[in-house]
């Protein structure tokens, strides 16, 4: 898991996860402490989260999923 500091004020931090269930487990601890979060993935990632985007609504946990497009053929 690698940290990086998106600015120099030091209110953002970006965090690069193992896979995307545990990057969207991560996001949802985070939303739960009360910490704004955002998630990325690109194509076939969304469906690796669907587990726990069920739960995040379930649960009413409120957190920003992305999905963007790669500019190239990926797998």
């Amino acid at each position: 898991m690698r940290h990086f500091l998106i600015d120099e004020s030091k209110t953002s931090i970006a965090i690069q996860a193992e896979d995307e269930i545990s990057a969207t487990g991560m996001a949802l601890g985070a939303s739960l402490a009360g910490v704004r979060v955002s998630v990325t993935t690109s194509g076939p990632g969304l469906s690796l989260m669907n587990k726990m985007i069920n739960f995040a609504v379930q649960a009413e946990i409120p957190v920003v999923i992305t999905v963007w497009m790669r500019a190239s053929p990926s797998t």
